[in-house]
C-alpha cells in the first residue's frame, strides 16, 4: 500500500510540474536534486561541450562550472583545433573539430570534477588551501590527485577556484583549489606541494602588482 501511495505521489508531481510548465527537468529535479559540474579544458583547444541539450564551449586551459538536473547524464565533448597560422605565425581558432568522447553518469545531489584532456595534457590537483585562511599555520593539502584516465569523477565541494584564478586574500574554509600540475611531479605529493605554494606566491606577487598599477592610473 504504501508503495502504492509513494508511485501516486510521484506521478502527481510529474503531472504538476509538467503543467507548470517545467515538464520533465522539473519531474527530474524533484527525483535527483541538482548537480554541479567544475569543468577545467586542458588542452589547447576549445572544448564544445553538449549537456543535456545545452550546448557552450570552454576556452583552452579555462575552467567553468555548470549546474544540471541530477539523473542519468551524458557529456558529448568535441575540440574546436587551435593551430598556428603559417603566415603570421600566430595561434588561430579554425573551422576543424574533433569528436573526443562522450562519458555518461547518473548523479544524484552530488558535484563532480570533469578535467577534459588529450594524450601530453597535464594532471589537476585538488588542493585544499584552507590553512592559508584559518589562520592555523597548517599546510596545504592535495586532497585528489586526478589523472588522465580518470578526469570524471565526484567531488564533494560546492566551489571551487580554477586554475587561472589568483587566490583571495580572504577565503571561508574549505576553501579549494583545482591547480594544473605536471602529472610527473603529482607522482610525488611532497614534490608537488612545495611547487604549487611558489605557484601561489607568485600569483599573488602578481595581484599585489595590479592592485599598485590600478592605484597608480587610478585619477587624483
Amino acid at each position: 500500500m504504501g508503495v502504492l501511495l509513494a508511485g501516486l505521489l510521484l506521478a502527481a508531481v510529474g503531472a504538476l510540474t509538467s503543467w507548470l510548465g517545467v515538464g520533465p527537468f522539473g519531474w527530474r529535479y524533484f527525483k535527483h536534486g541538482q548537480s554541479r559540474i567544475f569543468i577545467y579544458n586542458g588542452t589547447p583547444h576549445f572544448a564544445l561541450l553538449d549537456i543535456d541539450g545545452n550546448a557552450f564551449e570552454v576556452p583552452p586551459y579555462r575552467g567553468r562550472t555548470y549546474d544540471v538536473v541530477g539523473g542519468d547524464m551524458a557529456i558529448h565533448t568535441r575540440l574546436q583545433r587551435v593551430e598556428r597560422n603559417p603566415d603570421s605565425g600566430e595561434f588561430e581558432r579554425t573551422d576543424t573539430i574533433d569528436e573526443l568522447e562522450v562519458r555518461t553518469f547518473a548523479t544524484e545531489r552530488q558535484n563532480w570534477l570533469y578535467h577534459i584532456a588529450i594524450p601530453g595534457s597535464t594532471c589537476l590537483a585538488v588542493t585544499d588551501v584552507s590553512a592559508l585562511y584559518g589562520g592555523s599555520g597548517g599546510t596545504l593539502e592535495i586532497i585528489r590527485a586526478v589523472f588522465p584516465e580518470a578526469r570524471l569523477q565526484p567531488l564533494p565541494y560546492d566551489d571551487v577556484l580554477y586554475p587561472q584564478d589568483i587566490l583571495p586574500d580572504k577565503g571561508v574554509p574549505p576553501v579549494i583549489w583545482v591547480a594544473v600540475v605536471n602529472c610527473t611531479v603529482l607522482a610525488e605529493p611532497e614534490k608537488a606541494l612545495i611547487n604549487l605554494q611558489l605557484e601561489i606566491e607568485a600569483g599573488r606577487r602578481l595581484l599585489e602588482l595590479q592592485r599598485q598599477s590600478a592605484a597608480t592610473a587610478a585619477p587624483p
